[in-house]
């Protein structure tokens, strides 16, 4: 009974809801404001014919993106401009001291200080370049501010191999010092042999070359010889010797020894004649190219064949420690 109860029920809204819904009864919608209505879409309604075109209610829409034509746009304003000062007034020609920006500073700074900024940072990069040039080149520092010369030291030699270490040693301890070499060629052996001998070498260019120069001041000697300080070990070494006329000083070094094949001493004394006037102070064949032949390589560069050191390098070592006493005496 309940189930044929609800069929009957369905039935009856069924059919119920048929009778209410009809399209004729349904009223025209309202109409939509203007600002939802867009020109595409009123064209769209008036260009479709409907049924309810003939009623009233609806109507296109009246809206428009166009300015209209009797719109006035709002007048522009001009901004008022800020006043001028009178130093602005002026032109750059006529502009009072202090006013030029960084010209007008500089200007101000160098006459306010006498210019010492700007002579300051001129002196800075003059240092800065003479540095770099003697760094580079010690023997420009004979050149690059010779009116700040405050002493010359002649090395009694034109070989740069004694000159360039003399010149770094004293520069060190004298920068101001100007260092010059000239040639000299006393009468002594051509190979000093022992100490006395070279000591007598030394002080015979020392001589010769004051005779011959007239020179005031000190004079540095190098002069290389060998020495037997023990039966049958020779060595070669370089005497150095500062000579000051003014100050009335000697001073002596001796540079670090090398050893000598006691075959090369040999070869010496069999190539100097019997008649050589300097026999007895030494050989009339020197070490050196003896060395030079015996090792294959040039004159000069025979201590650094055998020992891995060069000859300046023992030149200047010795040649820093004349310095150093020379600049005790003097002080």
């Amino acid at each position: 009974m309940q189930e044929e109860s609800n069929e009957s029920s369905f039935e009856f809204v069924e059919k119920k809801s048929t009778e209410v819904v009809s399209l004729s009864n349904i009223a025209p919608p309202s109409e939509l404001p203007s600002f939802l209505m867009s020109s595409s879409t009123s064209a769209t309604v008036s260009s479709q014919p409907s049924a309810t075109s003939s009623q009233s209610e609806f109507h296109p829409t009246t809206f428009t993106p166009a300015i209209p034509v009797d719109t006035t746009p709002s007048p522009i304003i001009p901004k008022t401009p800020k006043p001028i000062t009178p130093s602005q007034e002026l032109p750059l020609s006529q502009e009072e001291p202090g006013s030029g920006g960084l010209f007008g500073w500089m200007k101000d700074t160098v006459g306010i200080q006498g210019g010492s900024i700007l002579s300051k940072v001129a002196e800075k990069a003059k240092h800065s370049v003479d540095t770099m040039i003697t760094t580079l080149d010690p023997q420009m520092r004979d050149f690059i501010g010779s009116s700040k010369v405050d002493m010359t030291i002649t090395v009694a030699s034109d070989k740069e191999v004694k000159i360039s270490p003399v010149r770094e040693a004293f520069h060190s301890q004298f920068p101001s010092a100007a260092v010059r070499g000239i040639g000299v060629y006393p009468r002594c052996a051509a190979q000093p042999v022992g100490f006395e001998a070279a000591t007598l070498a030394a002080n015979s260019r020392v001589r010769t070359l004051r005779e011959m120069h007239e020179i005031m001041g000190p004079v540095i000697v190098v002069e290389s010889f060998v020495a037997e300080v023990r039966p049958g070990k020779w060595y070669e070494v370089n005497l150095l010797v500062l000579d000051d006329n003014v100050k009335e000083c000697q001073l002596e070094t001796y540079s670090q020894m090398i050893p000598i094949p006691s075959g090369i001493i040999e070869i010496a004394q069999t190539d100097t004649p019997s008649d050589y006037e300097h026999k007895g102070t030494g050989y009339s064949v020197t070490i050196g190219s003896l060395m030079a032949k015996n090792l294959e390589t040039d004159h000069s560069e025979w201590q650094m064949a055998l020992t891995g050191v060069p000859r300046r390098q023992m030149i200047l070592d010795a040649a820093k420690v004349l310095a150093n006493l020379y600049k005790t005496v003097v002080s």
